[in-house]
């Protein structure tokens, strides 16, 4: 990885001629000033914020604490040509009171971009999303999580690649070739939100003999008419959701220790299909993916609506109705948590000047108790403040339920981030 960063820098050196890109850096209301460099404009924006986590119940492990506080920054700094070339730059950095794996630095994105008339061809680190559905997107393949960012799934890691987009009238094709493996980020043994046993990523194991260094590659075909959109993909290469196995703990001399859990990264051929449809208030959607690894073939698909009432008591206010299924045919024996699942939330819009929504929801297995609950506000209080508070409540059930070992980790999230 520090490589392939390093190959970069060189070559922005080379392209920028060794030159200073920017005459002044201005970070008020337009963040856009001329730079010297061959009539290009550059832009800073992005944010800075502390984050505070506040747990409803005492931890199951001592080393586990009630609240952690973290502090985020995610600046991005771009450089755009009249010819429609354009470079971006976007770190990341977490620093975390309790968790040591919650303090760590990423570059999310790092590449340069080159426009023909039909074609854009990026090489660097990128951040891809592919997707539609609300509750999770299983066709979302290209970039590993980032776990322990916020505990969502929609935090990703960048991903070094060589991306080539074929832009036609009958529609877009997407190639992507992946150099480099990023593991999934997990919270540590003072951390929340993980299995009583942490998962150890020293004793991480890997398929492909190559390990991290294996050469995954994806393509993906997207196109719409009228209202309706679809894309069509397929990945090949290692899974960004690994199997996770536990160790074993018997040693030569026949004493035993501490049992560990550890990502095991097997290689997979996927096919995703996405797809969205308006009609009025309207929005049909859905998620399919065929899975093919050597523990066994699988499909898997998210499907569901969301309709949208607007100008709700005679306001500017929006209100949208969301459901949707989440299915997997591995059912009971699927690592995913969501095997028989259905989604049922609704999303308040106030479309006022501060940007105001709540969307409140919950996943409840169809088969068995487990549900989770969950509550997200965000609002802006000032042309640069922005305010977030998530709320999430697991409720487990039985003993072998999947959301059992997070019984003790309903939490609060406060939020506060400056954009500039």
């Amino acid at each position: 990885m520090q490589s392939f960063i390093t190959c970069i820098a060189i070559i922005s050196i080379f392209i920028l001629n060794g030159r200073p890109c920017l005459a002044e850096i201005n970070i008020n209301n337009t963040n856009i000033v001329d730079s010297d460099f061959l009539g290009a404009k550059s832009s800073w924006r992005g944010y800075v914020g502390c984050n505070l986590r506040y747990f409803f119940d005492e931890a199951l492990q001592s080393s586990q604490s009630r609240s952690d506080i973290s502090f985020i920054a995610k600046p991005e700094f771009s450089l755009s040509w009249p010819s429609g070339n354009y470079f971006v730059l976007s770190p990341y950095y977490q620093s975390d009171n309790r968790d040591s794996e919650r303090r760590h630095f990423d570059i999310r994105e790092l590449f340069f971009s080159f426009v023909g008339d039909a074609y854009e061809l990026s090489f660097g680190i990128e951040e891809i999303f592919w997707g539609v559905t609300e509750s999770q997107n299983l066709v979302d393949v290209i970039n590993q999580s980032d776990f322990v960012a916020n505990g969502k799934q929609s935090d990703k890691l960048g991903q070094p690649m060589i991306n080539l987009s074929v832009l036609q009238k009958w529609g877009t094709i997407d190639f992507f070739l992946l150099p480099y493996f990023r593991e999934k980020t997990y919270p540590g043994i003072d951390g929340r939100l993980r299995p009583e046993i942490p998962i150890n990523t020293d004793l991480v194991q890997f398929e492909s003999s190559s390990e991290n260094k294996h050469v995954d590659y994806a393509l993906r075909y997207s196109h719409y008419i009228g209202e309706f959109e679809f894309g069509l993909s397929y990945f090949n290469g290692t899974s960004r959701n690994p199997e996770i196995r536990i160790s074993d703990y018997s040693l030569t001399d026949g004493s035993t220790t501490a049992p560990s859990l550890y990502p095991y990264y097997y290689l997979m051929e996927q096919v995703g299909l996405d797809v969205q449809y308006i009609m009025g208030g309207w929005l049909l959607k859905g998620e399919l993916i065929y899975q093919q690894n050597d523990n066994r073939d699988y499909s898997a698909w998210t499907t569901g609506f969301e309709y949208t009432f607007t100008g709700v008591f005679n306001t500017e206010a929006d209100i949208s109705i969301l459901a949707e299924w989440l299915y997997d045919d591995r059912l009971e024996s699927s690592p995913s948590p969501f095997e028989n699942d259905i989604m049922i939330g609704a999303r308040f819009s106030l479309n006022d000047l501060s940007s105001s929504e709540l969307t409140i929801g919950f996943i409840r297995d169809i088969d068995r108790d487990p549900t989770v609950f969950s509550i997200e506000l965000s609002r802006r209080i000032s042309d640069h403040w922005k305010i977030n508070i998530d709320a999430y409540w697991w409720m487990a059930g039985q003993e072998e339920a999947i959301f059992y070992p997070l019984r003790r980790d309903d939490f609060v999230s406060f939020s506060l981030s400056y954009y500039f």
